[in-house]
């Protein structure tokens, strides 16, 4: 399978260029978690994607079910946190300015402790001393020692410790107590502690339900930026609204590890501290948002609908304006859909664009022609009339086809159209991998949603031959030999005790609708 060979090679593109920037300077994390050097331990998942059904309860790991050794649920969504053992703790980490600071850079501003009654009496000593320096330190009094060594006195010796830098803090009527220049809590939310540490969350989604965290991220810094990556794990699309805790002297700029362009971000707004981005996320997709140093003079801060001639569901079926280019004379956008709408700067100006009216969008009719490679027990070629899956199909022998088969069909572009816009080839649902080519010359290769594809380069006035490679998985053909004599399948596997008749067959196939979608160039003034 030649796409399939492409798909992993523009996954590893893709990972290898998150995995550059990933590494770039240190991971950002204003919780420090010591999770004890007790057996067995574990450090659990940060959470399953949305898309997984965790079957253990609440307060367990999420993979194997097994207790945690210290409880983060309290410290909610926007806060991230780092793991240490016994040894870092004992000798790596200072206090420097009220935080917990490492040789390699890292810091934090606050360390849990793990919830368990024992601990060694070095590491008690060692975070009674960091609290004393001005370290911040949530988790309970510990009662005795993890360890036989010195027993008994190990025991009354960490009695004695933790009654000295607890001292009334009981985790009921006194929760908090400062010890030397810092302070020790007891059953308080890891949220509330930072809160009144004036530590604000790092990211925070502003206008989505997030209650599944399908909306993530993950946060580094260097001495000239910060990048923040950003994911949406659920299979729909997001426009949402994002804080990051970053001030304004630096400027947002968008990075694609798709495709490695990086491209400049007009649309957002600096206000106390932090900086409010909209981002546009497609289904089980992500974004870099690197924030480097600069100006904020030509910033958007609003776009607002005076008047959609368009019904809710196109609206939302691609973005109705996209900001090109801002200047001190004007702006520039890209319309998807018909209507006005406001565009305010953060320097006060204002324009009024007007979007002309566009075809919501021209869906390819049939008849498609579908042709099937040789000796893949599939027909030459068949014609479908409307897009149908191939697991759905009366004919056997395309419903158990696994390969790559090519659809072909016709399409016009009015002259008038050509340089208006972008025109976007939208192939609606695929299963599984789509190679598009527009008058014999390939356009690219799609193999995740959204199934979009600008083609305006490869389209000429009058006629225009559109072909699609679609690939599937390999799982119908094994079903389909799974019915055949030794000698009649297509296909030798060993996973013969994994696929019977009676095995479901997986969707296959274009099955769009396809559509074509023009949009256009407006420049405005301000006035």
């Amino acid at each position: 399978h030649l796409s399939i060979r492409r798909q992993r090679q523009m996954c590893i593109r893709d990972r290898s260029r998150t995995c550059y920037l990933m590494q770039q300077g240190r991971f950002v994390a204003d919780v420090c978690v010591y999770y004890g050097d007790e057996a067995p331990n574990l450090v659990p998942a940060r959470r399953l994607p949305p898309t997984i059904d965790n079957p253990y309860p609440a307060g367990t790991c999420q993979h194997c079910g097994k207790s945690l050794p210290v409880d983060l649920s309290t410290l909610g969504q926007g806060y991230d946190y780092d793991y240490i053992n016994e040894e870092v703790l004992l000798q790596r980490m200072k206090v420097q300015d009220g935080r917990l600071v490492l040789p390699g850079g890292m810091s934090y501003r606050m360390l849990v402790l793990p919830d368990r009654s024992g601990i060694s009496l070095e590491a008690l000593m060692r975070i009674g001393e960091l609290i004393h320096a001005g370290a911040t330190v949530v988790g309970r009094k510990p009662e005795r020692s993890n360890s036989l060594r010195g027993y008994p006195e190990c025991d009354d010796q960490v009695k004695e410790w933790a009654a000295k830098i607890w001292g009334e803090c009981d985790g009921e009527k006194v929760k908090s107590k400062a010890y030397g220049k810092g302070r020790i809590c007891w059953n308080m939310s890891l949220r509330e502690v930072l809160q009144e540490m004036k530590v604000e969350a790092d990211f925070v989604p502003l206008d989505v339900k997030n209650h599944d965290q399908h909306i993530d991220y993950i946060h580094r810094s260097t001495a000239e930026e910060d990048i923040y990556f950003v994911s949406n794990s659920s299979m729909k699309r997001e426009v949402v609204r994002c804080r990051f805790r970053v001030a304004g002297d630096r400027v947002p700029r968008f990075w694609n590890a798709e495709n490695g362009v990086v491209s400049p971000c007009y649309v957002y707004e600096v206000k106390n501290g932090f900086t409010d981005v909209t981002l546009d996320l497609a289904a089980a997709s992500s974004l870099f948002v690197v924030f480097a140093k600069g100006t904020a003079e030509n910033a958007i801060a609003d776009i607002s609908m005076l008047e959609k001639t368009l019904p809710e569901a196109a609206i939302h079926a691609l973005p109705n304006l996209e900001i090109k280019e801002v200047s001190e004379a004007g702006v520039t956008v890209l319309g998807w859909h018909s209507g006005r709408y406001r565009v305010k700067s953060i320097s006060g100006n204002e324009a009024v664009v007007e979007i002309p009216p566009l075809p919501e969008g021209v869906a390819l009719a049939g008849p498609w022609s579908v042709k099937f490679p040789p000796d893949r027990g599939a027909p030459e070629e068949v014609m479908m009339e409307s897009l149908l899956a191939w697991d759905n199909h009366p004919n056997s022998r395309v419903r158990f086809f696994s390969g790559t088969a090519t659809y072909t069909n016709r399409f016009v572009r009015p002259t008038a159209a050509i340089n208006q816009g972008p025109l976007l080839l939208d192939l609606g649902e695929v299963c599984d991998v789509a190679v598009v080519r527009v008058n014999g010359k390939e356009a690219g290769t799609l193999w995740k949603a959204p199934f979009h594809i600008d083609i305006s380069a490869l389209v000429k006035a009058g006629e225009n031959r559109l072909e699609v490679d679609i690939v599937n998985q390999w799982n119908n053909r094994l079903v389909g030999d799974s019915q055949l004599a030794v000698d009649q399948r297509i296909t030798r596997s060993n996973l013969t005790g994994k696929f019977s008749a009676a095995s479901p067959l997986l969707r296959s196939g274009l099955l769009g609708p396809v559509t074509l979608r023009q949009a256009v160039y407006v420049t405005m003034p301000w006035r």
